[in-house]
């Protein structure tokens, strides 16, 4: 008895293993897919600015590290104490504004020498609505007065127009670079039924304007599309009913490993999610050296097998 609807989803053309730098930009769900490459021992980095919502915000820090932009001042806040920017998720912070300064300029420069060597970009939409402040589009307001910010739903038009460009200075630069979109599958309840479905709809339009554009460049995955028809049940969401259950994730993220990556890399991931098992294991006092001393060595077996197996890929992608 079939009890549930699943769609075949065409990979890759070129798959991707242990040899290829992979950067995942994004929302939540791109935090969720750069945790599961990271436990594979992927060669995989986070966006430097964190977790990031709106494609808009996703383009304009891409750009800025493109750009070897410095960080500004005019874009931190404080908030009990610590100073934050509003281009960055509230993980970044700093206890003066040199020193928040100083941390966004370090992992810009850090995320600009990987870009050099990076093979695939995942970027994650969350929402096609926006937050500015003095018409600047800001990717986290931590928790500050709403007055100081304006709130409106960017059309398709402007997503496509500001991606466009972003994708053509990739390009320009690491013309190999293959870029996968997809839409979260966590839905935005706070702004209402209606107002949701009509974000989703805004990202996916502009999606397949861009994919249309560039077809041997741009692919989509369907996280969403997965979410709302393979698991169209609340036994695949987590206790607040929005964001997805454990069990969801690891469906959707075997649904992206037959999607993007080598089928040979499979057992070398799986021989470093076990180590990560054996880290996440609590010891007891008595064993807590000894423990972290295998683990330690475990890793470093690992690394030196992935760099025999799989050596980087370091020439101009």
């Amino acid at each position: 008895m079939i009890l549930h609807k699943t769609f075949q989803i065409e990979p890759l053309p070129s798959l991707y293993s242990h040899r290829h730098l992979i950067q995942v930009w994004g929302s939540c769900f791109a935090d969720e897919m750069y945790k599961y490459l990271l436990e594979g021992g992927y060669r995989v980095f986070p966006s430097p600015f964190g977790t990031m919502y709106n494609p808009l915000s996703i383009a304009s820090g891409i750009a800025s590290v493109l750009d070897d932009t410095q960080a500004d001042p005019s874009l931190f806040t404080e908030r009990d104490g610590n100073y934050y920017s509003y281009m960055h998720h509230s993980r970044i912070s700093g206890e003066s504004m040199e020193a928040l300064a100083s941390v966004i300029n370090e992992r810009s420069a850090q995320n600009g020498i990987i870009w050099k060597h990076t093979r695939l970009l995942v970027a994650t939409w969350g929402t096609a609505y926006v937050y500015y402040k003095d018409d600047v589009v800001v990717n986290n307001c931590h928790k500050q007065p709403e007055k100081l910010f304006k709130r409106r739903l960017i059309s398709v038009e402007e997503i496509v127009a500001v991606w466009d460009a972003l994708l053509q200075k990739l390009w320009e630069r690491f013309p190999n670079l293959r870029v996968v979109l997809t839409v979260s599958p966590i839905r935005h309840y706070r702004d209402g039924i209606h107002a949701n479905t009509l974000s989703k709809a805004t990202l996916q339009l502009a999606i397949e304007q861009l994919r249309l554009r560039y077809p041997e460049r741009i692919s989509y995955f369907p996280s969403y599309e997965i979410v709302l028809d393979e698991l169209r049940d609340y036994r695949f969401y987590a206790e607040d009913m929005v964001h997805p259950s454990p069990l969801a994730i690891s469906y959707i993220m075997e649904k992206a490993k037959a999607f993007m990556l080598d089928p040979e890399s499979f057992s070398f991931a799986e021989e470093w999610r076990k180590a990560y098992k054996l880290a996440k294991h609590t010891p007891s006092e008595k064993g807590k050296e000894a423990h972290q001393r295998e683990v330690y060595m475990l890793f470093e077996s690992l690394r030196t097998e992935r760099d025999t197996l799989y050596p980087p890929l370091t020439t101009r992608p």
